[in-house]
């Protein structure tokens, strides 16, 4: 990529910054293999004057749901789980409201948000103290809006329950499947898995929001049983690295990180999605 080109991102990137009012971001590309831009604009800290890096950490939100469905695709690659199987012959305490979608789900199902479960946010936002197992268990008593499989509804709750599913059948916990199987393979040193972990980082972004008309920082919500659905913290430098396994069919350095079966799986529709307007 020529400094022409390098030149109008940084251009591009500025204005946009500007036009969202955000105070800081980082960007990186990758052409043909490898990382030719990662670069980071704006501020992390207003109040410090701290500039954003290649390395400073975000908060990933629900771009953890790709690893989570990556750590899956890990339990399967090892013959721990078969994705098309009903989940109730390998974790029978994961139990639907109605016996019948219990009896069918899969955990396509689960990532794919064609669960019939709505998002029922407040079962885990009033209970932050909860367990992922306890939430799993609570699952049952949520009403379904719809049949399995008959309408894409963003549920948080489904990758709630993914999580667990990795944690249990690989023996450990997601946390440590993910940083054992995906962070560490793929050189992503810099990311990590809590608030806590993020705070603890000198080179991290403070969270800002616009309220009453001014851009100011806001605490960061702790997501501990929530984290397989969007706890992830990372940089520009490595996401690069994810980005680059996703397009060389799971291989990175040569080695393979990711079946190419489970990037296949990744990079296919699964169900339709309703038309939305909020952004024209």
């Amino acid at each position: 990529m020529d400094n022409g080109a390098l030149d109008n991102i940084g251009r591009f990137v500025t204005e946009q910054l500007a036009i969202w009012e955000v105070p800081g971001c980082a960007v990186a590309v990758v052409r043909d293999g490898g990382i030719v831009l990662a670069a980071g604009w704006g501020h992390r800290d207003v109040e410090q004057d701290l500039p954003v890096t290649a390395d400073t950490l975000f908060a990933m939100g629900s771009v953890t749901k790709a690893f989570t469905a990556t750590a899956v695709g890990t339990l399967a690659d090892d013959g721990l789980l078969d994705w098309e199987q009903p989940l109730r012959d390998y974790m029978p305490e994961i139990r639907l409201n109605d016996p019948q979608v219990t009896d069918r789900l899969t955990i396509v199902d689960l990532l794919s948000h064609r669960s019939g479960l709505p998002r029922h946010e407040m079962v885990w936002v009033g209970h932050p103290d909860l367990s992922r197992a306890e939430v799993v268990r609570r699952l049952r008593f949520l009403p379904l809006s719809r049949d399995l499989r008959q309408v894409f509804q963003y549920c948080n709750l489904g990758y709630l329950a993914a999580g667990h599913v990795v944690g249990v059948l690989s023996g450990t916990s997601w946390e440590e499947h993910l940083r054992s199987r995906l962070l560490t393979p793929l050189g992503m040193t810099r990311s990590d898995l809590s608030v806590d972990d993020m705070r603890a980082d000198p080179d991290h972004a403070t969270a800002y929001e616009r309220r009453q008309g001014k851009v100011v920082p806001v605490p960061t919500r702790p997501i501990t049983a929530l984290a397989p659905a969007g706890a992830l913290n990372s940089c520009a430098t490595d996401m690069a690295r994810w980005l680059l396994a996703q397009l060389g069919d799971g291989q990175l350095d040569g080695q393979a990180v990711i079946s190419p079966g489970t990037v296949a799986r990744q990079h296919l529709p699964h169900i339709v999605l309703p038309e939305d307007r909020t952004f024209p």
